[in-house]
Parts: C-alpha cells; structure tokens; sequence
C-alpha cells in the first residue's frame, strides 16, 4: 500500500470514527449548560441582545446559557477563547462585523473567518453620520460646504486606531467630497458620541442603534445612513447614495457561531432553535427596543454576506492604504 493511499485510508477512519463519536453527543445535545462568548462588556446594546438571545434560546433548548463577557483584543481575546474551546457545541460566540474587519485590520488576528461557521444571523445595523449641532448646516451639503473651509480644524472619531469600518466610511466620504480631516480614536461609541456633543470632534458614525437612543440630544445632528435604503428607525434621515455618495456604505452584521468542526447536527439543532427564537415575540420586542433592524434573509444568505463584508473591507482598506495594527 503506498504512503498516499495508506494516508487516505487513515484519514477515512478517523471521519467514521469521530462521526461515531460525534452521533451520540450530537443526539443528546444539550446535556448540560452553554456558554455564550461576547466580545463587548457588560451594558452596551451588544450586550443587551447578546443577554436577550441567551435567555430565549435557553428556554428552547431547555438549558442555561451562560454570557461571558471577553471584551478586549479588538475582539481578538473573545474570539480566540471560542476557537480554543472544544468544538461541542457547548461554547457558542456572539459576534459583529468586528468577526470580519479585525482579519485584515490587525497584522495577527490569530484566525480565519474559516474556522467559525454561522448558526444564526441576528441584527443588522448600518451606521449615521453625527455633527454638532454648533457647525452651521441643515444638511450633509451644507456640512461638507463647512468642512471644505475649516479643513485644518475638522476632526473625526473611530474607534480604535488603524483600519476600522469608521476609518473606512470616514475616508470614503473625505475622499470623495474632497475634504481633510484628523482622525481622533476612542474605545466606545458613546465616547464618540460624547465627543461630538462637547465639539471635541465634527464628525462620527455612530450606530443607528446608539445614534437613536442619543437622538434627543439638543447638540446632535443626524445627516446621512450609510445604509442603500433608509432606517427603519430614522425613516426621516436620508441615506449618502439618496445624497449622491454611493461609496460611503458600512454596515454591521451580528450573529451567532460555532467553532468550524462542530457536528452537524448540533448545528442544525441550533439553528432551528434560533429560527423559533427569532419568531418569538419576546425576541422581536428586545430588538426593536435596541432599535436594531432584524436580518432580512436565510442563515445562508447571512453567512455569504459575512464572507462578502470581509472581502470588500480587505480590498476598501487596501485601497485606502489603511495601517494595520
């Protein structure tokens, strides 16, 4: 027998011999509580929906669901306990479009989007061009007219330093309207929200979420979606492609995964237990509460739209020559 034959001999063996392993465990499952890996600490609306999702999924699979908070990393730390964690389905990962921005934005992520498979979309969430209410326009013209004459003094707000998704809206727009600006990193959005009330910065894209919880702040305006249809929830505010800057697009996906090597009928069961968590009422009311837009599409449409996020941000980012970190 030569060597190539006798390694793919081998190598059939172990497939039958974990699938025997795997049909039992994947039949009884869940025997005993789960955990949820959240990459954001506790209080932020991801947590919130993470906390949500973890509570109605218990009650369907009939097991505690645990949230652990491993904000951190650029989401690296929390992202990277759940690939060293047993592929059982014991440990599951909430996670955003961070999943995919942080492959190309940091030198060694230390995974591959391969090496996680989606068992469920959750939200989508595109992001809202905030001003101070004290730079003088009504509209994103009129913002931009500003920004073209106090170039030296215009800041914007991202989070974290590097290539981001801010970074990237930020440069888009910038380039395309012909602008300058310095470029402020904060840790949160509200910071970043903050920031703008205080005139600190000029500009920043906030969540439509978090951008609709500040929204009655006397010293915030809202100028343009980066999203090709307009928010559900800021049905008032028109998006940059209405505006003439198709280019200025992002959005953030959230879902929930597995390591790769899961079996497959652990994930299945996870994802018809999420299709029924998705449908319930209870599930429906939090998200509209977060002022999160419900995910329009199939679990595989979702995981596409992941694989494609990753690949445009990848190419945005290079092409802007965005550091990596």
């Amino acid at each position: 027998m030569t060597s190539n034959v006798a390694g793919k001999v081998a190598a059939a063996l172990m497939t039958l011999l974990f699938a025997w392993w795997a049909a039992p465990a994947a039949a009884d499952y869940p025997e005993r509580p789960i955990t949820l890996i959240v990459p954001y600490p506790p209080g932020a609306s991801t947590d919130s929906l993470a906390r949500v999702t973890a509570t109605e999924l218990g009650k369907v699979l009939g097991q505690t669901i645990v949230v652990e908070n491993r904000p951190g990393g650029e989401t690296t730390i929390a992202t990277l306990a759940v690939k060293r964690a047993r592929a059982d389905g014991y440990t599951l990962m909430f996670h955003t479009g961070s999943l995919m921005t942080a492959l190309y934005a940091l030198k060694h992520p230390g995974y591959a989007l391969q090496d996680f498979v989606p068992v469920s979309p959750l939200t989508k969430t595109p992001f809202v061009l905030t001003v101070p209410a004290g730079v003088p326009s009504a509209n994103l013209d009129g913002f931009l007219t500003y920004a073209r004459a106090h170039q030296a003094s215009m800041n914007h707000g991202t989070l974290g330093g590097g290539a981001s998704i801010y970074k990237v809206m930020g440069d888009a727009l910038a380039s395309a309207a012909g602008i300058k600006w310095t470029d402020i990193p904060y840790k949160g959005g509200m910071e970043g929200i903050q920031a703008v009330l205080s005139g600190e910065i000029q500009a920043y894209f906030a969540t439509v979420s978090l951008a609709v919880s500040q929204r009655r702040q006397p010293g915030l305006k809202l100028l343009a979606v980066t999203d090709r249809q307009r928010s559900l929830y800021l049905p008032d505010i028109p998006t940059f492609a209405e505006l003439g800057y198709p280019d200025v697009q992002g959005s953030s996906l959230y879902g929930l995964y597995v390591r790769a090597e899961t079996p497959e009928p652990i994930q299945r069961t996870l994802e018809q237990a999420m299709k029924k968590v998705l449908a319930s009422d209870a599930m429906k009311s939090s998200i509209a509460s977060l002022s999160l837009e419900p995910y329009q599409g199939s679990l595989a449409d979702y995981a596409k739209e992941v694989r494609e996020t990753a690949d445009k941000f990848s190419r945005d980012a290079a092409r802007l020559g965005l550091e990596r970190r």
